[in-house]
């Protein structure tokens, strides 16, 4: 007894010394401002259930509770790591952005370039942007043209070209083409540099406020609540018994309504929401972010890379010629643009090279397009340029369908144009169904983007989404705070650093998958790209977890409540206060863990399935009955079990494939199984006498080997 008490005890000390100084902290600053934390919630149940547990083993007397303190504060650790765990990240992904815009090349009065750290950069210098390279500061181009990305900035779809007298932003990059940048503010002010710092202090600011608020409210009043009567029970039964009877009645109290029901099983069931949520692509960062998904009333929607590919799609395609002859000038386009690097050359990803193809000579002209010399099996060497229509020469457009394009991309050989293809944003599939069923959901739906408006048309799903074009960062973000500030709970989905402020000021913010790293570190979570009606799920199944953690509180406040009258009446034993906490906490948990795990899978099968697993699960009840031969104590255990067994088939709406695989088992599968038994024994009790029958008679399925009937039964049901 010695030996397991004190093992158990050292166990619980050495939890309670590594994951208990910062909590006991992080009561006390609570304690000094006159505030109560759920970290006393949590210490109280500890200190009762060590004090407990050493009073029983010294004394001889009473139940031991060790492990208790060491759920406590796992539990605790647990939640508070997830918190300093995405906050780091943030922290991380903002410096290693920061890091990639750090130095620039200044542009010495005699020409000569030296290499300086950005913060050095005041305004007049200028910098030089070297291909592929990130530009520095924010400034006006002095000379050079190249094409500069800032999707990740301002959201604009495609890559736009920056000629001298053109206004650029920290953060751009110049795909193509070298330029000589003119700052236009000192590298200590840029606008990159204000975007990441906002996002890293808005960061901690919503993860305190939201974690705080609940804090107070579930201290404020049961942590009081549950000292007070365990104060009064301990001077009652002091003035009756002797003090180690008044203690363990005071204890009784405390450990009947331990915060195990709070502290445990309500994160028990945001962990299993997350973990479903996970299973679909929706990882989300926090816990608590299921809560406000559950109260969502707006969705905001990014458009370039959110509602769109990244990548530019080949609209259509004409050509002077019709035939093989289309086919090659089309084939020559695609391979000229890949050479070139150009990032319209993904547009054209899925058109195959001319038999024969070569080309030399490639030449990038800034600002027009690609020159080169191309050859294919049927012709010799032509010169052959692609790029701006103007830049080509020719007028011809040939029945193009150009309505909405992003860009026109012209081909000529020797001077003719010969082909001319149309570029345009590619929207994601199924864009209405995922608005139907945000809608459904009592949703608004926008489209907030940096884009032009008339460009957002497409999105507009009949009026039943509201399209806000234009947009830069801080201005997404105040639309949000408006819709808050009015009430509502917004959701925001994006993808690029210009989506950062939004990410942080709505209630949730997502990323898509496919995003910028910094996007997805600020956000709460990140959706699959392609799949926006994911966003729907994790709103169906936070609602459901979070009513079903709501009626789990209530079972635990009238359970805890009735044990702890009956605990301070002197009614329960200690043993029986613990395993009435226990129960308390099993029946919370269950209920919490089994609200998200109800949330209808894709595929689901029609409702017949579970009927027929179910009526699979009663037939055997009478075929056991007889097979077993049992007696009415044993007939009655397992009709209760199977009944209980029949009725999860009925209302169980999971179907993942694991799921549909124990069903069949226990439905189909064991009844099959019975019945091959059956036979196995001669169409008679597989018990006879107390000896067993099964697989023991002469009733064998012959073909392949001597094969026990109740085996082909079970693997064919």
């Amino acid at each position: 007894r010695w030996g397991i008490h004190l093992g158990m005890a050292a166990g619980a000390v050495l939890v309670l010394g590594l994951l208990g100084p910062s909590m006991v902290r992080e009561a006390c600053r609570c304690a000094v401002k006159g505030q109560l934390a759920v970290e006393w919630l949590f210490l109280t149940g500890a200190v009762a259930a060590l004090g407990a547990s050493l009073l029983a083993t010294f004394t001889g007397r009473g139940a031991v509770y060790y492990e208790v303190v060491a759920v406590l504060m796992t539990v605790h650790a647990a939640g508070k790591a997830m918190t300093a765990a995405a906050r780091a990240r943030v922290i991380e992904e903002s410096g290693r952005m920061e890091s990639g815009f750090a130095e620039a090349f200044r542009v010495r009065a005699d020409g000569s370039i030296e290499r300086v750290p950005v913060k050095e950069i005041v305004v007049g210098d200028r910098v030089r942007v070297a291909v592929g390279g990130g530009i520095p500061v924010d400034g006006v181009v002095e000379s050079g043209v190249a094409l500069v990305e800032e999707t990740a900035l301002t959201g604009e779809a495609l890559p736009t070209v920056r000629r001298p007298g053109d206004g650029v932003l920290a953060g751009g990059m110049a795909v193509v083409g070298v330029l000589e940048v003119r700052a236009t503010v000192e590298g200590r002010s840029r606008g990159l540099d204000r975007l990441l710092g906002s996002l890293r202090e808005s960061r901690a600011t919503v993860e305190e406020t939201v974690m705080w608020g609940r804090t107070q409210r579930l201290a404020g009043w049961f942590l009081p609540l549950v000292l007070g009567v365990a104060v009064v029970t301990f001077g009652v039964w002091m003035g009756r018994e002797t003090w180690d009877v008044a203690l363990y009645r005071a204890l009784s109290v405390v450990l009947v309504a331990c915060p195990c029901a709070l502290g445990l099983a309500a994160p028990l069931a945001l962990w299993s929401a997350l973990s479903v949520l996970a299973t679909r692509g929706v990882v989300l960062r926090r816990a608590t972010a299921v809560e406000e998904l559950a109260r969502v009333t707006h969705v905001c929607v990014d458009k370039t890379g959110t509602l769109t590919d990244a990548a530019p799609g080949l609209a259509d395609f004409t050509s002077r010629d019709e035939g093989a002859a289309r086919s090659r000038w089309l084939g020559w386009m695609a391979e000229i643009e890949r050479c070139s690097g150009h990032p319209y050359a993904r547009a054209f990803s899925g058109v195959p090279t001319p038999v024969g193809f070569e080309s030399r000579s490639v030449r990038w002209v800034p600002g027009e397009g690609v020159e080169a010399e191309v050859r294919d099996e049927g012709c010799g060497w032509s010169r052959v340029r692609v790029g701006r229509a103007e830049w080509v020469g020719g007028e011809a457009h040939w029945g193009l369908r150009s309505e909405g394009a992003d860009a026109l991309v012209a081909m000529s050989v020797e001077g003719e144009r010969v082909g001319l293809a149309a570029l345009r944003e590619r929207a994601i599939p199924g864009w209405e169904a995922v608005v139907e069923r945000w809608r459904a959901l009592g949703c608004g739906v926008e489209v907030l983007s940096g884009d032009r408006l008339e460009r957002l048309e497409a999105f507009g799903s009949g009026g039943a989404v509201v399209l806000r074009g234009g947009m830069r960062p801080e201005m997404k973000a105040e639309r949000i705070r408006q819709i808050r500030e009015a009430g509502g709970v917004v959701v925001f989905v994006g993808d690029g650093v210009n989506d950062g402020p939004a990410l942080v000021a709505a209630d949730v913010g997502l990323a898509v998958g496919s995003g910028v790293a910094l996007a997805q570190a600020v956000a709460d979570g990140t959706v699959p790209s392609e799949r926006l009606g994911r966003v729907a799920d994790a709103v169906e199944i936070s609602r459901r977890t979070l009513s079903s953690i709501r009626g789990s509180f209530v079972f635990a406040a009238l359970y805890n409540g009735l044990g702890m009258v009956l605990a301070a009446a002197g009614v329960l034993h200690p043993v029986v206060a613990a395993l009435l906490m226990t129960v308390s906490s099993t029946v919370v948990a269950w209920r919490s863990v089994r609200g998200p795990l109800l949330m209808c899978e894709e595929g689901t099968a029609g409702s017949w399935e579970g009927w027929l697993l179910a009526a699979c699960v009663v037939l055997q009840i009478p075929v056991g009955m007889f097979l077993g031969a049992a007696d009415p104590v044993r007939a009655g255990a397992m009709a209760a079990v199977l009944l209980t067994m029949a009725a999860w088939m009925v209302v169980s709406r999971q179907r993942s494939d694991e799921a549909r695989m124990v069903a069949g088992m226990l439905g189909t599968g064991n009844l099959a199984m019975l019945i091959g038994w059956w036979v196995d024994a001669g169409w008679g009790p597989v018990m006879r006498e107390g000896v067993c029958l099964c697989c023991r008679s002469h009733a064998y399925f012959e073909a392949g080997g001597r094969i026990p009937w109740m085996w082909v039964g079970m693997l064919a049901g």
